[in-house]
């Protein structure tokens, strides 16, 4: 005979079961505080309406010819605006909200790039490699930043990276045993639990709902170091390094997009003789839109906006 706290225990886990139904190494059911996430805050909502306005304004461009330094033919324009509305994606649907907590030495850390209750509202972009992964990036990144990548098999989820930038301040080592500072790092996340609304059909289009809790693995940064200080030279000593770790949540929704090569306007340059030269459009950082190309990430860091950059060479 069972005692009667196992019992309550195995109702419990049933009820839960019958919520949360576990497929290989994620999770689906409802996600807390869904409803809250779906409805846009402020800035998301303005958010939006810029890069659709901004959207708008590319269209006209390409259509009127004057979004490019040279003159392409008719056919390439009008293939180039199929594209363009095919692949736009509003910041509405393609979007993340993290709620991260830095640690250092075991406790909360004052000069680390997170700090409760702030809310980090950034842009999240999903991608479907050529051999069938989802790829789920997003962060931020102004002189200085993070991005939270996490990776998506059809046999289950296949883990996640975390990356912290601090531009130019070189305060990191990813080990203790590494001889020279940096300024950023890659590392694991080593406790993480991943929830999505349904499992996931590995299709273009199809939009992405979830929530990430996550901690990483330690990495260290010098004793030195302070937030809103930043030595002359970037001169940080690598004599006391405190142990650090970034821990949290990252709700995001995104709709998947097809990485694959962006060559039509480098096949018309090449018969007709000319460099590949970008368009005028192109050259804004925050407002991206497909043919996306997956590249490897630069000198191995995650930098998932510049990853997402047309190529037009």
């Amino acid at each position: 005979m069972r005692p009667p706290y196992l019992a309550c225990l195995l109702c419990i886990s049933a009820l839960a079961s019958s919520c949360l139904s576990k497929t290989d190494t994620w999770e689906v059911g409802a996600i807390p505080d869904q409803a809250s996430f779906l409805a846009l805050t402020p800035r998301e909502h303005r958010r939006d309406s810029l890069m659709e306005s901004h959207f708008r304004k590319r269209l006209a461009s390409i259509a009127d010819g004057k979004g490019f330094i040279v003159k392409y033919p008719d056919s390439l324009l009008r293939h180039f605006i199929q594209k363009e509305k095919e692949n736009y994606q509003p910041h509405r649907d393609n979007r993340a909200r993290f709620r991260n907590r830095s640690i250092r030495n075991g406790k909360p850390d004052p000069e680390g790039m997170f700090r409760e209750p702030f809310v980090w509202e950034t842009e999240c972009s999903c991608y479907l490699t050529e051999n069938g992964i989802i790829r789920v990036q997003a962060g931020q990144w102004v002189f200085g930043g993070f991005s939270l990548e996490l990776e998506l098999g059809k046999s289950g989820y296949l883990g996640g990276k975390f990356w912290e930038d601090q531009h130019e301040r070189l305060v990191f080592k990813q080990a203790l045993k590494d001889s020279a500072l940096r300024d950023d790092v890659l590392v694991d996340n080593v406790e993480q639990r991943l929830v999505l609304s349904k499992a996931p059909s590995f299709s273009r289009g199809e939009r992405v709902l979830g929530r990430m809790t996550f901690k990483t693995v330690p990495y260290f940064r010098s004793s030195e170091f302070q937030a809103s200080f930043s030595k002359e030279g970037g001169d940080y000593s690598a004599a006391k390094m405190d142990t650090v770790r970034s821990a949290g949540t990252m709700d995001f929704v995104c709709q998947l997009k097809a990485c694959a090569p962006a060559d039509s306007l480098t096949r018309w340059n090449r018969a007709n003789n000319r460099c590949a030269l970008r368009p005028a459009f192109a050259s804004s950082a925050l407002f991206l839109s497909p043919p996306f190309v997956c590249q490897k990430p630069i000198h191995g860091r995650l930098e998932p906006f510049r990853e997402a950059r047309p190529s037009w060479s």
